[in-house]
């Protein structure tokens, strides 16, 4: 075969251009797929968001996704590339409510509309479609553009809706109410999962403080003070008890006018406060402290202590290698938190709303229409404490810490109602899959895919937004007959 000669310069662009246009007028293409009696690869294409013009990670992977689609065609299969567009979650929002000037959740509910609100959705992710077109053919990757699928046709949505119900008539759909990630402005849960994407949790200071809990304990004239250490200061006035190492030693320390318990690791840590010779009056294990109590740091839910609240605990999490090893815990805004007061029959609540602010029951730091979320609220709450003599020390460290995936801002944990898949239910047999599935590179089966899957919890997949297939569940708020459709007929 005989190149053509080039003389001079060539103009690239010209040469693109006229590969394209044979490319398209022959049909070259589709001829390479439709390969009578052979035999078909599935190939799957993950669908990107149409939130604007690719850029480079969506250029790199797609280039990878036709290598592959290329290289089972010439080894003589049958390789569909049907194409298609991720059109539904927050990405699109979230560039809905910057064109449209919104910056709370409450406007698109009551002033806006959620359906006017929706059709910016819709014009967004219509209008990128072009472009995308022309990025990708100029890439020079063949896609089945005229089969494109969106994931916000009602035929697509439609099959979420029956997938969805197929899963719930299987047992592995369930609502709790229980503790998840969530963001503060977009004002949704999230799954543990999106606090994995990109560099969603990510290095961020945040101020500590060591505060003391008033005991009815005297020793020689001198009250008795648990201490306890947490990353996250707007989390005290929610506290119902407090956390010990069952196996860990605590001391009693004579600090001056006052007696400290902390875990007799830590001291040195803290030379500030105990001194460089601590005088210990006495040492026990954690198992020993148990079932003791302690006054509220604060009075807003005082009542509760006749339900059990404000005592001492055991929590197998509970260690010395940072704080003070007596965990502060509110119930409603950590995992761990809300596990250990259930099992020790410790009352919850939740005085937090969906904007991520105190309610009116936290008086000392309620802010009618206030702006400031909980974790902003942080060196108030601190500065509080101080004036009321209950800080002992306070300090900022650097931790990684979750962030929203698209909002980019700090996620707080709180409890709320939700939908989730039960994956504990089937963890075992999507481990013993994995085993026959031939991951490229190998690592990946027992590496990162392997790691998953051991450690893969129910996932959460409620989101309180708009834009996106609804959860086909409908429930009488009186009797609580519940109905799942699977099909827009139904």
């Amino acid at each position: 075969m005989k190149y053509q000669e080039l003389a001079g310069k060539p103009d690239i662009t010209e040469i693109q251009e006229s590969i394209l246009k044979f490319w398209k007028n022959e049909s070259v293409f589709e001829k390479s797929v439709n390969k009578e009696n052979a035999e078909e690869v599935v190939f799957y294409d993950g669908p990107p968001f149409p939130t604007g013009k690719p850029h480079h990670g969506t250029i790199l992977v797609s280039f990878i996704k036709d290598l592959i689609a290329r290289y089972w065609t010439m080894r003589g299969y049958k390789v569909p590339r049907v194409w298609g567009w991720d059109c539904h979650g927050l990405p699109i929002e979230n560039q809905a409510e910057v064109q449209l000037g919104i910056n709370d959740k409450n406007i698109i509910e009551n002033s806006l509309g959620i359906d006017k609100f929706n059709e910016k959705c819709y014009e967004i992710v219509s209008g990128n479609n072009e472009a995308w077109k022309e990025y990708v053919e100029q890439m020079a990757r063949w896609v089945d553009y005229d089969g494109a699928y969106k994931t916000m046709n009602p035929t697509f949505m439609e099959s979420v809706m029956w997938a969805f119900k197929q899963c719930y008539d299987k047992g592995l759909i369930y609502r709790d109410y229980r503790v998840t990630p969530y963001c503060t402005h977009c004002e949704t849960s999230l799954s543990i999962s999106d606090t994995r994407e990109s560099d969603s949790t990510r290095p961020r200071q945040d101020r500590w403080i060591i505060t003391k809990f008033r005991t009815d304990e005297v020793i020689d004239g001198k009250t008795v003070f648990f201490l306890a250490w947490t990353t996250t200061p707007w989390t005290l006035p929610s506290n119902l008890c407090l956390a010990v190492g069952e196996a860990l030693d605590y001391s009693f320390v004579d600090v001056g006018e006052e007696i400290f318990i902390a875990c007799t690791n830590v001291l040195p840590k803290y030379e500030k406060i105990f001194g460089k010779k601590p005088v210990i009056l006495k040492s026990c294990k954690g198992s020993e402290l148990v079932g003791r109590t302690y006054e509220p740091l604060f009075p807003y839910f005082a009542q509760l202590k006749e339900q059990g609240a404000f005592r001492v605990v055991t929590a197998d999490y509970v260690g010395s290698d940072e704080g003070v090893g007596i965990v502060h815990t509110a119930p409603a805004f950590g995992e761990d938190d809300y596990w250990t007061c259930k099992n020790n029959n410790i009352p919850l609540v939740n005085p937090v709303d969906a904007k991520g602010r105190f309610t009116e029951e936290i008086t000392d730091f309620y802010e009618k229409d206030g702006e400031k979320n909980v974790i902003e609220m942080n060196p108030t709450v601190i500065r509080f404490l101080y004036d009321a003599g209950k800080a002992v020390a306070d300090g900022t460290i650097e931790h990684n810490y979750p962030h929203c995936w698209r909002c980019k801002r700090p996620l707080i944990y709180k409890a709320m109602d939700a939908w989730y898949f039960n994956v504990g239910k089937i963890k075992d047999k999507l481990i013993a899959y994995n085993e026959d599935i031939n991951w490229v590179p190998e690592t990946v089966k027992h590496g990162r895919i392997g790691k998953w899957l051991e450690n893969a919890r129910d996932w959460n997949i409620s989101r309180n937004r708009y834009w996106s297939t609804p959860i086909p569940i409908w429930e009488c708020p009186d009797c609580g007959e519940r109905v799942v459709l699977g099909s827009l007929d139904e």
